[in-house]
């Protein structure tokens, strides 16, 4: 999985509606299997991947999610929702036990 920032720890549990109460681990675990299930979006810079895991866009950088935004109720953001590789998503939170935790 991914490394994670804490300021995007922080931003998750507060934004992100049912996961005040999740640890550290927990996050880093779930944002990790939303990225590498979601899309992945073009972009310029160098050594930054950017990721679309429905209404939220997620940031990676050298191994490492630097940014998340969760776009809720933001029109435009709309025709992200279905694309998420669910069975891919599923896999990893299986393996990774994310469930379990």
């Amino acid at each position: 999985w991914y490394n994670l920032r804490y300021g995007v720890y922080k931003y998750y549990i507060y934004n992100v509606k049912g996961n005040e109460n999740c640890t550290y681990k927990e996050v880093m675990k779930k944002l990790s299997s939303n990225a590498l299930s979601g899309v992945k979006m073009p972009d310029d810079r160098e050594g930054v991947e950017v990721y679309r895991y429905g209404n939220m866009a997620i940031k990676v950088k050298n191994n490492e999610i630097v940014y998340i935004c969760n776009n809720k109720g933001i029109g435009s953001f709309e025709r992200y929702k279905f694309n998420v590789d669910t069975k891919y998503r599923d896999y990893l939170r299986k393996l990774w036990r994310i469930d379990d935790l």
